[in-house]
């Protein structure tokens, strides 16, 4: 089954333009609302790119299985039989062609706000850790919004992948994606009140919110600030402003 992207928009996704031959947009805050396609005269301008599907304004997401055979017994732990639901009928993926994953497509339940990223990793004494970024084997992405209420997104067919130059492709009927299921929600909602941040720095909970240009910081410290938090690493600039210290920190710089 194949898309255009006139097609996508008209039943309701919101897209992210993607330069051909990349996996993620590079232009800054493209995972801001208003930077996004939700037009239909502006979605045939994307003809001949990559697209990618806006989560969090779409109304949908994703559970990504980086590790097919390590995501099976984790996700038995939690009550979810993995095998069973790739075999639904109703299941809809994106395949990318390469073995041993799998992309399942959602539409968030009615009432559910967008749910935060959350990674699920194995380090490399075969631990398997919540969003730790110095671990290189990712297990399962469960992927929708940010924690500052932006969006993640998703390739979508017929979108190239970048490494196989294969096209994506769809499996099952993208138009009748279903709904998440309860029991992946509750895992998805039990990582996300566990607050695992995934090795990001936390600021303590009594920081108030700070205006960046009112602080005597220096360019370098700034530009980590706005980075940090555009690119969905802090949540507000309190967080960045105390995870930019600790940055600082790390690479012996001084300000």
């Amino acid at each position: 089954m194949t898309a255009s992207p006139s097609e996508y928009v008209k039943h309701g996704f919101v897209l992210v333009p993607i330069k051909a031959g990349s996996k993620g947009p590079r232009t800054r805050g493209w995972n801001k609302r208003e930077n996004c396609i939700s037009k239909l005269a502006d979605a045939f301008n994307l003809a001949g790119q990559n697209i990618g599907l806006a989560h969090a304004y779409s109304g949908t997401c994703a559970i990504d299985i980086d590790d097919v055979k390590q995501a099976i017994p984790w996700l038995s732990e939690k009550g979810i039989d993995l095998i069973e639901i790739l075999m639904r009928d109703d299941t809809v993926q994106i395949d990318s062609g390469r073995d041993n994953r799998s992309k399942l497509l959602y539409r968030l339940p009615n009432g559910v706000d967008p749910l935060p990223q959350k990674k699920i990793q194995v380090d490399a004494a075969g631990d398997v850790v919540v969003g730790n970024s110095d671990c290189n084997h990712d297990m399962i992405d469960f992927r929708c919004g940010t924690a500052n209420r932006l969006t993640v997104q998703d390739l979508l067919p017929e979108s190239v992948h970048p490494e196989t130059g294969n096209k994506y492709q769809w499996i099952g009927d993208w138009r009748k994606l279903p709904t998440l299921p309860d029991v992946f929600l509750a895992v998805w909602r039990k990582l996300a009140s566990d607050n695992a941040t995934g090795g990001k720095a936390d600021a303590p909970d009594d920081w108030a919110a700070v205006e960046l240009e009112t602080l005597g910081l220096s360019a370098f410290t700034k530009r980590l600030i706005r980075e940090g938090i555009e690119g969905t690493k802090y949540k507000d600039r309190s967080t960045a402003l105390y995870g930019a210290l600790k940055d600082l920190v790390r690479v012996n710089a001084d300000d």
